[in-house]
């Protein structure tokens, strides 16, 4: 029975896995640049902070409102428009010659990168059955760490390719534009996909029970433990920031000065 069942929601699996490397490939570029921006336009240490702190204060801005953005334009769109507006974000760095301009670039970057997860997450909600979401989640989440893996491999690549390093910026942000189009393409809700059969659909809706959505107050809702263990990331989240904004920076030194 079960090899009836179609496919096509692991199609939108990939989709969100891709959507998460070009993410993360995308907000690691001015770090692995740093080095050589920095003796080309004389940033010191606190500029390049400074510059980092943008992206995570748009980040947590545009987290905390793009459910009720989705809300209300729909997934679709709201979706694309996060990652248009990201890509658009992070080809703009290309035109940028100051700390102040590279600031603005990273605030743009770091509000459309925003919605790449509250946007993800919902779709695992839409394509998957509640036994299946866990997997699902797990799959495109690594797609996070495949992003910090490619970045370092490819953008020397791609700015010894072209001669400058605004190539790198430009040619990541046309990349995204590559996974919108397929975006735009393949997704819509699994009830209208012509894509899903009724075997599959009848599968994405096993074991959902109906609910009642209800906006809460952000204080009725430090109430449940759920968001609690969310709000817990608070704790680990610098961690994982210094790691992101930092550590490719003391691998591009490493490599240098050897």
């Amino acid at each position: 029975m079960n090899s009836k069942i179609g496919k096509f929601r692991w199609v939108i699996c990939a989709l969100l896995f891709a959507a998460c490397v070009v993410n993360y490939m995308d907000r690691q570029v001015l770090g692995l640049l740093k080095p050589d921006l920095s003796r080309t336009y004389g940033w010191s240490e606190t500029d390049y902070a400074r510059m980092a702190i943008f992206f995570q204060f748009a980040y947590a801005i545009g987290q905390a409102g793009f459910g009720s953005f989705m809300n209300w334009i729909g997934i679709k769109k709201a979706y694309a428009l996060s990652v248009l507006f990201w890509s658009l974000s992070a080809m703009s760095h290309a035109l940028c010659r100051t700390v102040p301009a590279f600031s603005g670039a990273r605030l743009a970057l770091g509000l459309g990168e925003s919605g790449n997860f509250p946007a993800a997450i919902r779709v695992v909600t839409e394509w998957f059955p509640p036994k299946e979401r866990s997997v699902a989640t797990g799959i495109f989440n690594t797609g996070s760490n495949m992003g910090a893996i490619f970045a370092p491999l490819l953008v020397p690549l791609i700015v010894g390719a072209f001669g400058g390093w605004q190539a790198a910026f430009i040619t990541l942000g046309c990349v995204d534009l590559v996974w919108l189009m397929f975006w735009l393409k393949l997704y819509d809700a699994p009830e209208k996909s012509k894509h899903v059969d009724a075997a599959e659909l009848a599968h994405i809706h096993e074991g959902v029970t109906p609910t009642a959505e209800q906006k809460l107050p952000w204080l009725k809702m430090m109430r449940y433990r759920e968001a609690w263990a969310y709000f817990s990331t608070c704790i680990l989240g610098p961690v994982w920031w210094f790691y992101g904004f930092w550590l490719q920076i003391f691998s591009t030194s490493n490599s240098t000065s050897t």
